[in-house]
C-alpha cells in the first residue's frame, strides 16, 4: 500500500492548485467587472491581504509542478477512456477501505485529511487516476511465478520466523517473596496461574495469570529472556533477578525458527514486485505519452 502521507500530500497539492484556479478565474471576472471591494483572505493590523495575491504566489512558487501534476492526470484519463478503462464503484470502495484500515478508527482517518486538506472526493479522484494508471500499464508490470520463486529463495531469512516462547511469570519486589511463591507452588498448594493473579505486581499480565504471551529473543530483558528460553515446555524457573524485581517463570509453549511456506507469503511477494515494477515503468510510460500529447501550457 502507497505511504498514507504521500497519497494524502500529491491530493492536497492538486486540490489546492484547483482552488487557487477557481480563485484566479473568480478574480479575473472581477477585474474585468466595474471596480469592486477586494476580495479580503486576511488582515494583519489594518492591511489587507487579497485572495489576488495569494494565488500570484500559490502559482509563482508551485504553479508549475502542479500544473504537471495536472497535464498528467488529464493524459492518464484521456488514455483509460481510449483503453475502454472504467472503474467500478466497487473497486473504489475496497481502496477506501484499504487507506481506512491503516487508522485505528474513523475520526483519526478524517483528522488526516483535515491535516492534509484534502476531503473524500479528491481522495476518491486520486484512487480513480491511480488505479487508472495500474490498468494502463498492467501488462509491463505483470509477475511471474519464477519471479516469485526467486525472490523467496534470494530474501529467505525475511520469510523465516524466529524461534519464540509462551510463558508466565509471578513478579514480586523482594527475594523472600519469591522463595515463599516458589514453595507454594513447589508443593502444590497453588497453582501457577492462580498465584500470578494473587500476588505479581506486574499489571500488564496480573490479570491472565501471569501469562505474557509469545515472545521472540531481544524483546524481554537479558536476564529474564535467558531463563526463559532455556526451560522446557511445563518447566518453571527458580528466581530470577532483572530490574523489574524477583521473577517466577513457567513455560507454556515453544517454537523453534522455521521457514514460512511459499504458499503463504506467495501473494505478498507479488505485490512486492509488482510495486517495484511500477516505479520503474509508470515514469516511462508518462514520459512516453506525454510527447505523443499536444500540451499548450499558458501560466
Amino acid at each position: 500500500m502507497r505511504g498514507i502521507r504521500n497519497l494524502f500530500a500529491a491530493t492536497a497539492a492538486v486540490a489546492l492548485m484547483s482552488a487557487a484556479a477557481v480563485g484566479y478565474a473568480a478574480d479575473n471576472k472581477q477585474a474585468a467587472a466595474p471596480p469592486a471591494k477586494p476580495d479580503v483572505v486576511a488582515t494583519v493590523n489594518g492591511e489587507t491581504i487579497t485572495r489576488q495575491s495569494l494565488v500570484d504566489r500559490l502559482i509563482k512558487q508551485t504553479g508549475n509542478s502542479i500544473l504537471e501534476q495536472m497535464i498528467e492526470i488529464t493524459i492518464i484519463k484521456q488514455s483509460a477512456a481510449k483503453a475502454g478503462i472504467k472503474i467500478s464503484d466497487a473497486e473504489i470502495d475496497g481502496e477506501m477501505s484499504e487507506i481506512k484500515a491503516q487508522f485505528p478508527d474513523e475520526a483519526t482517518f478524517k483528522e488526516a485529511l483535515n491535516r492534509y486538506k484534502v476531503d473524500v472526493d479528491t481522495l476518491k479522484g486520486d484512487i480513480v487516476t491511480r488505479l487508472m494508471l495500474e490498468k494502463l500499464t498492467a501488462a509491463k508490470t505483470s509477475v511471474t511465478q519464477e519471479e516469485v520463486k526467486k525472490y523467496y529463495d534470494d530474501n529467505k531469512r525475511q520469510y523465516t520466523v524466529p524461534e519464540t516462547v509462551r510463558a508466565r511469570h509471578i513478579l514480586v519486589k523482594t527475594e523472600d517473596e519469591a522463595k515463599k511463591a516458589l514453595a507454594q507452588l513447589k508443593s502444590g498448594e497453588k497453582k501457577f496461574a492462580e498465584l500470578a493473579a494473587e500476588i505479581s505486581i506486574d499489571p500488564g499480565s496480573k490479570a491472565n495469570g501471569g501469562d505474557l504471551g509469545s515472545f521472540a529473543r531481544g524483546q524481554m530483558v537479558p536476564e529474564f529472556e535467558t531463563a526463559a528460553f532455556s526451560l522446557n515446555v511445563g518447566e518453571t524457573s527458580d528466581i530470577v533477578k532483572t530490574n523489574y524485581g524477583c521473577h517466577i517463570i513457567k513455560v507454556e509453549a515453544k517454537e523453534a525458527e522455521r521457514e514460512m511456506p511459499l504458499d503463504k507469503v506467495k501473494t505478498s511477494i507479488e505485490k512486492t514486485l509488482v510495486d517495484q515494477k511500477r516505479k520503474e515503468v509508470i515514469p516511462e510510460w508518462i514520459k512516453e505519452q506525454r510527447s505523443k500529447s499536444k500540451v499548450e501550457v499558458s501560466l
